[in-house]
């Protein structure tokens, strides 16, 4: 489906969660994805889980999205901090360059 066809949004339950349904029901939906959009919090701004979810992701989706929340808790140099950590561990942990 094109973006003149439509887009349709899917809020999957995220992964890491206490209960591995939830994980295993966000898995499930990666075949039927064109893109991804993750939502990375500023504290901690990438766990583990993530990272291993986000190489498995990168197999399947060619087309990844990365939001950062809850930055407006940060000064300017703590921002200048994350971004550069955040770039630094994708780029080293899921291949993921700069545009």
């Amino acid at each position: 489906m094109g973006l003149g066809q439509g887009v349709v949004l899917i809020d999957t339950p995220g992964i890491g969660s206490t209960f591995q349904h939830n994980t295993e029901t966000t898995l499930k939906f990666l075949p039927q994805c064109d893109a991804a959009v993750f939502l990375l919090s500023a504290d901690p701004p990438l766990t583990q889980a993530e990272l291993e979810f986000l190489q498995a992701v990168r197999s399947q989706i060619a087309h990844l999205f990365f939001i950062l929340n809850k930055v407006d808790y940060l000064d300017t140099q703590e921002m200048s901090s994350l971004l550069h950590f955040v770039k630094k561990v994708l780029q080293e942990h899921a291949g993921i360059e700069e545009p």
